[in-house]
């Protein structure tokens, strides 16, 4: 099967991605093979709605991505649909059974062997935690009653063998349950790695794993929708994770992602979902480019009585002007970064005009007009 999306060259760096998104687990419960060769353990796992979804999102903001410095050169993107269907057309792509992603796996690795590229590991689908590891469920689990685990996949064995790939920035996205089911309550199973090895040299490496779930909860995300960890994730690569560093164009920056993404999920649900980061961070990474990030704005009033009665405009640096009528909640939307103005009217009179202007920055900027 072809690369999603591949403009390589040999010998230079680069990023490379590999994106998994599995909804069908034929094994498990309503899956197609589940009443006639149903997995050994179930564990309570079933079919999922939103990972292909999800993954078809973060693969379809990958192709814009913008990183002079490791520029795109492969996305290999494996659906348990076999089929794209996104803002790229439609095109058939790998499955995602144990076998699809692991021969998939090492080729992504050897493609991300240069000191300066940048590693994309993406994985969206059914995930468990052990004691001491995250198993992530391939489509294949279950095929096997005798040898239940040979379809999952040891994320802890595989992230750590990855210290010796040479590329010094890799970013790990698991968008996945981390609930232990009873049957790892006494018994510490694990799956098999996509990559073994002992790591020959400290690298000091630059990699984050983000999960969409913190330890021992369920990841969540709207029925046949993307996911609120990913809708997020991507939100965040785009710009609310930006940086300025050198007074030049914004960068996005690894180490400003969990931040933003956990900002922007208190945005779009009231569920309780958290990005948790773990992994080896020694040093920040630019992963992405942008002219105009995005900022998540608060605008709020004091006294606290003048918000009800306050009809609330604001202007960003694209002098893109919005307004909200009189409401008594403080008002969240999104502004370009840079110089933006926000202005409080009373027509009644009961309170004074207000306008302020000031310069904002990613993530998040909480701007209070005292009337």
């Amino acid at each position: 099967m072809t690369l999603f999306y591949d403009a390589i060259e040999e010998d230079r760096a680069q990023t490379h991605a590999l994106v998994i998104g599995i909804d069908d687990y034929p094994h498990l419960e309503e899956g197609a093979l589940y009443g006639s060769d149903p997995a050994r353990f179930p564990m309570g796992l079933g079919q999922l709605t939103s990972p292909v979804r999800s993954a078809t999102h973060i693969a379809d903001w990958l192709v814009t991505l913008d990183n002079p410095r490791a520029p795109l050169g492969s996305v290999d993107l494996l659906l348990s649909s076999r089929m794209y269907s996104g803002a790229n057309g439609a095109k058939p792509v790998r499955g995602t059974t144990f076998d699809d992603i692991r021969d998939t796996f090492d080729l992504w690795v050897r493609r991300c062997d240069h000191a300066g590229s940048v590693a994309i590991f993406y994985f969206c689908g059914h995930g468990i935690s052990t004691s001491s590891r995250t198993l992530l469920i391939t489509e294949s689990y279950g095929r096997n009653r005798n040898v239940p685990f040979e379809d999952v996949i040891d994320f802890q064995t595989t992230y750590h063998a990855m210290e010796n790939c040479a590329a010094a920035t890799q970013l790990y996205f698991l968008d996945c349950c981390r609930n232990t089911p009873p049957q790892f309550w006494s018994v510490d199973y694990t799956g098999r790695p996509l990559l073994t090895g002992i790591p020959l040299v400290k690298r000091g490496r630059d990699a984050p794993v983000l999960f969409g779930s913190l330890q021992g909860q369920f990841a969540r995300a709207p029925v046949g929708e993307v996911s609120f960890f990913t809708a997020a994730l991507v939100e965040a690569l785009k710009g609310i994770a930006a940086d300025r560093p050198d007074n030049g164009r914004w960068k996005i920056s690894t180490s400003k992602l969990q931040n933003a993404i956990n900002k922007k999920i208190e945005r779009i649900t009231t569920l309780d979902v958290r990005c948790e980061q773990t992994g080896d961070t020694v040093k920040t990474s630019y992963v992405h480019e942008t002219d105009d990030p995005t900022v998540l704005v608060t605008l709020d009033c004091r006294p606290e009585a003048a918000l009800p009665c306050a009809h609330l405009r604001a202007t960003d640096a694209r002098a893109r002007p919005l307004q909200r009528p009189p409401d008594p909640a403080p008002w969240h939307l999104e502004l370009k970064a840079g110089e933006c103005s926000a202005e409080a009217h009373f027509p009644t009179g009961d309170f004074a005009d207000c306008r302020e202007s000031c310069s904002i920055n990613p993530p998040h900027f909480y701007w209070t007009l005292t009337v």
